[in-house]
């Protein structure tokens, strides 16, 4: 959970391009314009369908993302290395009413540029994005907490964001 990473708390989001499927055409999203003036949580996950993220990560945002709105989020992002079309049918099956905006990463462009890749051979996953969990007020980090391995959600569920930061 104290793992290094590139990007630290204080500075901006890096400005990349993620990507989301629109009407069934892949549309491109500037994170930077994205972000904005506004208050965000951002879930980075190491992939669409894997189990702990299934079951157990997501679902928790999804339940708990009226409240976290309430509490004064403009919208919780999930950022996954995982193409567009694919990201698409698990955010649909996830999240029917849209409670979270799902962005493709699956160049690994943002989690490169943020220092939050690694390799998991053992699960057959390979270059992908750590579980990490950031608030981000004006495009800039407020917080971040990162998971030691990629199948565990210790410090990155719904009830560990820190509302009122930035």
């Amino acid at each position: 959970m104290g793992l290094f990473t590139e990007i630290r708390i204080g500075e901006p989001l890096p400005n990349v391009q993620v990507a989301e499927l629109v009407g069934g055409d892949v549309s491109t999203v500037d994170l930077q314009a994205f972000c904005g003036n506004r208050n965000l949580v951002v879930i980075g996950v190491p992939g669409a369908f894997m189990p702990s993220c299934t079951r157990l990560h997501l679902p928790d945002f999804v339940r708990k993302a009226p409240a976290l709105k309430a509490a004064g989020i403009d919208d919780i992002v999930c950022i996954a290395p995982t193409n567009p079309w694919a990201l698409a049918a698990w955010a649909e099956r996830l999240d029917p009413e849209r409670h979270l905006r799902f962005l493709s990463d699956g160049n690994l462009e943002f989690a490169t540029r943020t220092g939050l890749t690694l390799r998991d051979d053992a699960n057959f996953v390979g270059r992908t994005m750590r579980r990490f969990l950031m608030r981000i007020a004006n495009c800039t980090v407020r917080r971040l907490t990162v998971e030691d391995d990629v199948l565990a959600v210790t410090c990155t569920r719904a009830d560990d964001v820190v509302v009122g930061v930035g």
